[in-house]
């Protein structure tokens, strides 16, 4: 897996994909503790995914997750998690 080619700007975790076709999008919690915001734990999610490389797995994302439009796959050297796949937004 490369490095990725286009910009990250937000992650939203969800179930792992197990197939394309029918795409079936399962949102999952992304968690914290109280000490950071939102917005912080966002900077810090991109910034460990554009670390760790990552795939697109499709940009045919349904209107119904707007703004997203990709999901991705991180690298499985950049995570010790079972659940890599995440509904992204990405700015070519």
């Amino acid at each position: 897996m490369s490095k990725p080619r286009h910009k990250l700007k937000s992650l939203q975790p969800i179930k792992t994909v197990e197939t394309l076709s029918p795409l079936t999008i399962v949102p999952a919690p992304l968690s914290h503790g109280l000490v950071s915001t939102d917005d912080e734990l966002m900077v810090k999610k991109v910034e460990w995914a554009n670390r760790a490389g990552f795939e697109v797995l499709t940009r045919d994302v349904p209107a119904s997750f707007a703004p997203f439009n990709a999901v991705i796959r991180i690298s499985e050297r950049g995570t010790e998690d079972a659940d890599r796949d995440y509904l992204a937004v990405l700015d070519d």
